[in-house]
């Protein structure tokens, strides 16, 4: 029998049906409270701190919370649990795919709002990655000629 799931809405303290900007206000507020850098490394509050970052790398995607609420749905209701004896695929009449309680799919909007944000982070990342390049090559090209210089200096003593 495979462990339960953790209800990760509850360690987050939001409701199912909540917006993924009430999710991330919620985890941003629990880890100001529960962090251990804020916390002194209190054992407890460190475990409510782990609890809370699994709840929120488990909800933060789209994709990945659909997952976990069909998850989630199946594990709590015995309706949407096939029968183990039974052979029959999902989808068949006699194992319900959605239903009022059963998982929900994720919506255009979700995948959007995912996309939107994993261009962000993308856009950002490019930014970032030729500054630093540029940095490196200035910064390669100053040791090569200090190089240079010393080893005049060197030669002509």
């Amino acid at each position: 029998m495979p462990a339960p799931l953790p209800d990760h809405y509850a360690t987050l303290g939001v409701d199912p049906g909540s917006s993924h900007e009430d999710i991330r206000a919620a985890y941003r507020r629990l880890m100001r409270q529960v962090h251990p850098d804020v916390t002194g490394g209190d054992a407890t509050l460190t475990q409510r701190a782990h609890a809370v970052t699994l709840a929120w790398s488990a909800l933060k995607d789209p994709v990945a919370r659909a997952d976990y609420d069909r998850r989630r749905s199946a594990a709590r209701s015995p309706a949407a649990r096939p029968d183990p004896a039974s052979t029959s695929a999902p989808g068949s009449p006699d194992v319900p795919a959605w239903g009022p309680g059963g998982p929900r799919p994720v919506t255009v909007q979700q995948l959007r709002e995912a996309a939107r944000r994993q261009a962000a982070y993308s856009d950002l990342g490019r930014v970032h990655a030729a500054a630093f390049s540029a940095a490196s090559r200035r910064l390669g090209i100053g040791l090569v000629l200090l190089g240079t210089l010393v080893l005049g200096l060197l030669i002509a003593l």
